[in-house]
C-alpha cells in the first residue's frame, strides 16, 4: 500500500526479484484497498503510506480471510495497519507477532525495518526490501504481494 518513494522502490525490487506483486495507492486507484487486496488475494500485504492504509472497518472485513494475510509495515509508527486498535492483551512495546482473525501483525504492528521482526523469525533486518525478502522467501513458496510495496 503506497506507491511513493519508499513503496515504489520496494515495489521495483521485488517485481526484479520474480515476486508476484501488484501496486496500489489510493490517490490513483478507485478501487477500496479491501477489494484490490482480495481482488489479487494477496498474502502479504506491507503498507508504506506513512499514514493509516487499512482502517478499523477494512481490518475487520479481511480478518475473516479465508486465507492468512500477512501485514508488514514499513512507515514509522504502529498506525499504517491500525495495529493500535487490534492489539488485545498484547504489550504495546512488544515486537512480537500478534494475530486477529486471519491477519498476522509482523512486529507487533510497529515498522519491520525498525527492529529485528518477529523474534520467531530470528533474523535482525537492515532494509524494508530485504527485510520482506528475507522474512516472506521461506514462509511463502511464491508469496503475492500487494500495495505499493507488497500484495
Amino acid at each position: 500500500m503506497g506507491m511513493g518513494n519508499v513503496g515504489s522502490e520496494i515495489f521495483r525490487n521485488l517485481q526484479q526479484s520474480g515476486f508476484n506483486v501488484s501496486g496500489f495507492d489510493i490517490k490513483t486507484h478507485s478501487d477500496d484497498p479491501v477489494g484490490f487486496i482480495q481482488k489479487c488475494q494477496a498474502n502479504v500485504v506491507v503498507g508504506a503510506t506513512g499514514d493509516t492504509s487499512l482502517g478499523p472497518r477494512d481490518i475487520e472485513k479481511l480478518s475473516k480471510s479465508p486465507q492468512p494475510i500477512y501485514l508488514a509495515s514499513v512507515s514509522s509508527s504502529d498506525r499504517e495497519f491500525s495495529a493500535h486498535l487490534f492489539r488485545a492483551n498484547q504489550d504495546s512495546v512488544s515486537h512480537d507477532d500478534f494475530k486477529y482473525g486471519n491477519l498476522v501483525y509482523l512486529n507487533n504492528g510497529y515498522p519491520i525495518n525498525f527492529s529485528k521482526i518477529a523474534q520467531s523469525f530470528d533474523i535482525k533486518l537492515d532494509c524494508s526490501y530485504y527485510a520482506i525478502i528475507t522474512v516472506f522467501n521461506p514462509i511463502f513458496s511464491e508469496p503475492k504481494f500487494v500495495s505499493g510495496t507488497a500484495m
